[in-house]
């Protein structure tokens, strides 16, 4: 095993690290998304159950890292991903216990029903950061021309997914699939990108005005979502351009890709759990009868907006309830299988 592949699974677990350390908030008003008092905030109880938390964050991520190493070791690539997993589902367990101590103190209160915010479709975004959705779909454009002017060098067989251990184990042939089929799952990819960002743009509660904490989260959110699809619509194009390379059969260190999205990602999870929290501390949380599940999922018929900030985690949900929603999200979802098993086919 290479040193860089071993980097790969301790990035990703110190990374959703990161993100579970931010949880219980940044401002005086909440913790663990519970509004509390200014005495319990300065508690020695608040104080001890933040460093539990945090502790047993590092804990599970260490934890998480030390399995992903083991499990490429052995080459098992459902070890890793349950490793992922595991420590997730770790994380939110010790979330939930966490606030369960802070709503059964004295200093934890319930969650108003009230959200001073606006529905009032008003520009959200510039001309030049729409330029930003555009690039996406011409990257992946120049990728297919570039592929149709060099049809002739393309060999007849070549790699397209690789092991564990860096060996191919499954090939393409030159045909109108196996040349371009990436490129098309990536313009699939786009499709629910740009899905969930008009959603998020037409559809959420929006602030008092263009500087407002909710409306700089709404651009935030929008503009993440376009720089995925700039990640998504490179890496998907340099994977459709690697017949083309000097040694196709050679695969390239993952280590850069997983690199930059571990970094990018957390550097804007963690942006956005700041403005996330802000947005609650301008306009008020979504009504607490709302939240299901843990607080993961939102279902509230009375609510107008189709997308609401989390309550857990950084960003926006989706109102279950909406009727838009409840058109959107299946069709959304058998695109996702379509691609899935376009992919496997």
């Amino acid at each position: 095993m290479k040193w860089d592949a071993a980097l790969i699974p301790l990035l990703v677990a110190f990374a959703q690290g990161a993100v579970f350390l931010m949880l219980p908030g940044h401002n005086d008003r909440y913790i663990f998304w519970v509004p509390v008092d200014a005495v319990y905030r300065q508690s020695a109880q608040a104080r001890r159950l933040l460093s539990r938390f945090r502790l047993g964050i590092l804990a599970l991520a260490v934890a998480a890292g030390a399995a992903g190493i083991f499990a490429l070791l052995r080459q098992s690539a459902p070890l890793i991903i349950a490793a992922s997993i595991g420590q997730i589902v770790a994380s939110l367990a010790l979330y939930g216990w966490a606030k369960s101590r802070v709503v059964a103190s004295d200093g934890g209160h319930k969650s108003p029903d009230v959200r001073r915010a606006t529905l009032i479709p008003e520009p959200l975004l510039s001309p030049a950061a729409w330029l930003l959705f555009a690039a996406p779909v011409l990257i992946l454009a120049a990728a297919a021309l570039f592929l149709d002017l060099n049809w002739d060098r393309i060999p007849d067989r070549f790699p397209v997914h690789w092991g564990i251990d860096g060996k191919p184990d499954r090939y393409a042939v030159k045909s109108f699939k196996g040349v371009y089929g990436i490129l098309l799952i990536g313009v699939s990819t786009l499709v629910l990108l740009y899905g969930a960002a008009a959603m998020i743009v037409l559809g959420s509660p929006r602030g008092t005005g263009p500087a407002s904490a909710a409306n700089r989260l709404l651009r935030a959110a929008a503009l993440s979502m376009a720089g995925a699809g700039v990640f998504v619509s490179v890496l998907f194009s340099a994977i459709a351009l690697h017949p083309l390379a000097a040694t196709p059969g050679k695969m390239s260190s993952p280590l850069w890709i997983v690199l930059t999205a571990v970094v990018g990602g957390t550097a804007l999870t963690i942006w956005m759990f700041r403005l996330t929290s802000d947005a609650m501390e301008e306009t008020g949380p979504a009504p607490a009868r709302g939240w299901k599940c843990m607080d993961l999922v939102y279902y509230n018929r009375d609510d107008p907006a189709m997308m609401v900030p989390r309550k857990i985690g950084a960003g926006f949900t989706p109102n279950f309830a909406h009727p838009i929603v409840k058109f959107a999200m299946p069709l959304l979802l058998l695109q996702m299988v379509a691609v899935i098993r376009y992919a496997a086919g």
